[in-house]
């Protein structure tokens, strides 16, 4: 008979705390090295490598990482291209001050 060991974590859970915008709940709290901190926006864009035009814009809050909208908007631009698959790439991210 093998005896199982349930493991039980005696860690606190973490209370994780957010800043939200009193004029723009929508914004997210930007806080990466390098960048403005403050309530931003994010612009994701995805761009034909071979013809250089950009096919597809995603706007998340400043909170949301950048691999967040990337297998969704890869979804969305082979049903509205109707193409049978796709490589798409970030060509980086535009910020916009609140």
């Amino acid at each position: 008979m093998i005896m199982q060991k349930r493991l039980i974590s005696k860690e606190k859970p973490k209370i994780i705390q957010k800043t939200t915008s009193t004029t723009d709940p929508d914004a997210g709290l930007l806080n990466r090295p390098g960048k403005p901190g403050g309530m931003h926006y994010l612009d994701h864009q995805s761009i034909d490598a071979r013809h250089g035009i950009i096919v597809d814009v995603a706007v998340t809050p400043g909170n949301v990482s950048d691999c967040i909208p990337y297998i969704e908007r890869i979804d969305y631009i082979v049903v509205s291209s109707r193409l049978t698959s796709a490589h798409p790439l970030t060509s980086g991210i535009i910020m916009t001050t609140i």
